[in-house]
């Protein structure tokens, strides 16, 4: 006699539909989850990204002043160089503060860019005339080129204010 054994499982039918039901339910509900998870992590990342765009914008506006700030730094010490006719050295910073305000000239927009021109024209007005009386071959008198280069403070001083007042977002590119 032969015995067959048939294998019908540790559960009978019944149990095995149900757990398939559940089993079905369970993934449908990890799938819900998942999908949810995805959703929050893209609005993180959304969020992330608004919080690096601003921090960059802070950074930006920050060296902005920062530039600012040392160009009029520049200028005073300059103005103490006229007075104290300092020539060769008053030169090699004059063209200094040129540069400096070629470079802000590029990141800032409208008006301020067409003032910074006009500062520059007055830099290098006076750094010629300094130049010339270091050469011996013309006068120049310290308290015009202080009087200039105070014009120059006073638009930089000004400029920096603006700058640090901006807000958010606000004239982050050059226009």
């Amino acid at each position: 006699m032969i015995v067959t054994l048939v294998a019908n499982g540790f559960l009978d039918e019944n149990w095995r539909d149900g757990l398939a039901v559940a089993g079905v339910a369970v993934t449908v509900i990890g799938f819900v989850l998942a999908l949810g998870a995805i959703v929050i992590a893209g609005s993180a990342a959304k969020g992330a990204e608004r919080a690096a765009r601003a921090a960059r914008s802070e950074i930006r506006k920050s060296v902005r002043v920062g530039q600012l700030r040392w160009a009029n730094r520049l200028a005073i010490e300059i103005q103490g160089l006229l007075l104290s006719k300092r020539w060769e050295v008053a030169v090699i910073r004059l063209a200094d503060l040129r540069q400096e305000l070629v470079e802000i000239r590029g990141i800032v927009g409208g008006a301020h860019r067409d003032e910074c021109t006009r500062k520059i024209a007055v830099i290098s007005s006076v750094e010629g005339a300094v130049v010339k009386q270091h050469s011996g071959r013309g006068r120049f008198d310290p308290v015009f080129g202080y009087e200039r280069l105070a014009d120059v403070c006073d638009f930089l001083s000004g400029l920096a204010i603006v700058e640090e007042l901006k807000t958010e977002g606000e004239g982050d590119e050059p226009s």
